[in-house]
């Protein structure tokens, strides 16, 4: 199986817990709401991770629909599911502070277009993977935060897939991933600030926003072609 370097592939159908299988049809054209196993706090904090696997699912699942439409779609679910503030904040690290909110602004509109397109790119065109969100809500280590474990793989073999958590965070708008665990422990925040401090480095907020517009423009190439 194919994997996207710091991206999850998506499958047609997604387990929710164990025994709660959620099947998404082309025809979907919202996110619905899923029974879930758990109390009535464990399936609010993992409300985020079940749509954005949803969204994911229903893209791979209409290829012939416009891009333009489901990266709208798209957008809508990753804004409401992730802290992209944060995340950039993190990412970036130590410099984020000195920015101005003007520069701030950029990179974060930078950044979600980067978030948005590498996704559809990747997921609108994979199909066979499938997904788990196991029922158990893990505390983290810090800031009350909790983690949602999930299983990423071939849906024909389950057994042999990918840990893939969910670290979030409650925020005024509710609760939002703020990282990715990739193989259950490595940070996505960690790998994307190795590969933007470079740039960083040399060319400041205004380097990392050129970066990330020219590798959103190629992902946005690939999705139109």
């Amino acid at each position: 199986m194919k994997f996207h370097r710091y991206i999850l592939l998506c499958s047609v159908t997604a387990f929710i817990g164990f025994n709660s299988p959620i099947a998404i049809h082309a025809n979907d054209t919202a996110v619905r709401p899923v029974s879930v196993t758990g109390s009535d706090t464990e399936n609010s904090i993992k409300t985020p991770v079940v749509n954005l696997y949803r969204i994911l699912s229903q893209l791979q699942q209409s290829k012939q629909a416009p891009a333009e439409k489901g990266m709208t779609a798209l957008r809508k679910v990753l804004n409401d599911s992730y802290d992209f503030s944060s995340i950039l904040s993190s990412t970036v690290g130590y410099r984020y502070d000195s920015y101005s909110e003007a520069e701030k602004e950029q990179l974060l509109q930078a950044f979600t277009n980067y978030t948005v397109a590498r996704y559809y790119s990747s997921f609108a065109k994979e199909k066979g993977t499938g997904f788990k969100i196991l029922p158990n809500v893990k505390n983290a280590t810090t800031n009350d935060d909790k983690i949602i474990k999930t299983r990423v793989g071939d849906a024909n073999d389950m057994g042999s897939a990918t840990e893939i958590n969910y670290l979030l965070r409650k925020t005024p708008q509710g609760w939002k991933i703020v990282d990715v665990l990739l193989n259950g422990h490595i940070s996505q925040i960690a790998i994307q600030h190795g590969d933007f401090s470079s740039t960083l480095a040399k060319g400041g907020s205004q380097g990392l926003i050129e970066m990330l517009n020219k590798k959103t423009q190629s992902f946005m190439s690939k999705n139109n072609s």
